[in-house]
């Protein structure tokens, strides 16, 4: 978290590479609850790629049980 908004680094399946996901602030809530390790769909904008991948406005998706 910094000034307000949340990061995700999400680990991917090569070592040393991840997915890093700049947050909406709307996704606050659902952010405090996720701890190291849980499984996470998120959805957002390709910003580019470094060493990492750079995703921007990001959400949680929920999957329903419909």
């Amino acid at each position: 978290n910094k000034n307000g908004t949340y990061t995700l680094r999400l680990k991917g399946d090569d070592i040393g590479i991840f997915v890093l996901c700049q947050m909406q602030e709307d996704q606050n809530q659902d952010l405090v609850l996720l701890e190291e390790g849980d499984h996470v769909r998120v959805k957002g904008i390709l910003k580019g790629f470094l060493k990492d991948a750079i995703m921007l406005n990001c959400i949680i998706i929920k999957e329903s049980n419909e």
